[in-house]
């Protein structure tokens, strides 16, 4: 699997690095993992479901849920 860094996935995706780090502050779009040094990085698959305009999936809400 194929990670992208905020900067990239912004580009490709078409919301903004600012956007995606309010989204993933307030928990509407988390990222798939953080690197030590807190850069966020993003999946292929949340590409993928960000064209398909599914972004329930990737929130703390749908996330925390599923820990139940």
């Amino acid at each position: 699997m194929k990670f992208f860094r905020i900067e990239e996935f912004s580009k490709l995706s078409g919301i903004s690095a600012s956007s995606l780090r309010i989204y993933d502050k307030n928990g509407t779009f988390l990222p798939v993992r953080k690197t030590p040094s807190g850069q966020r990085l993003y999946s292929e698959e949340q590409l993928e479901d960000v064209y398909k305009g599914n972004f329930e999936k990737w929130s703390r809400k749908v996330n925390s849920d599923k820990q139940c």
